[in-house]
């Protein structure tokens, strides 16, 4: 009978040290799963915000050059155009140097467009 009771203890002690290694197996692996997986999110979260962020710089960057592109355009088109209306004008009129002078001066749209060509100049 004393041998049965040994054997018993021996079970029980057993038993119980296996449910305490699965219990900690158990732990061990739901917190690398936890770790893993969390893990996965911050890889995925900085991705998405490094390419987002890189969309952002390449879309401002489109922008501006758009912009940049379409006042050099616009200031190019003022300026010829403003540089032929006085070349016409003094060529037309036929003018001497003193009145090709006050062409510039002195006619509203002409002036405002030297005033365009000379600014465009300036750029």
């Amino acid at each position: 009978m004393l041998r049965v009771r040994s054997l018993l203890f021996v079970a029980a002690v057993v038993n119980v040290v296996v449910v305490v290694v699965v219990v900690v197996v158990v732990i061990v692996v739901v917190v690398v799963v936890v770790v893993v997986v969390v893990v996965v999110v911050v890889v995925v979260v900085v991705v998405v915000v490094v390419v987002a962020a890189a969309a952002v710089v390449v879309g401002v960057a489109a922008v501006v050059v758009v912009v940049v592109a379409f006042d050099v355009a616009v200031f190019a088109v003022f300026a010829v155009a403003g540089h032929l209306l006085i070349d016409w004008l003094v060529v037309h009129l036929q003018c001497s140097p003193t009145v090709r002078r006050g062409i510039y001066f002195s006619i509203p749209g002409a002036s405002a467009c030297s005033c365009v060509f000379l600014f465009a100049l300036c750029l």
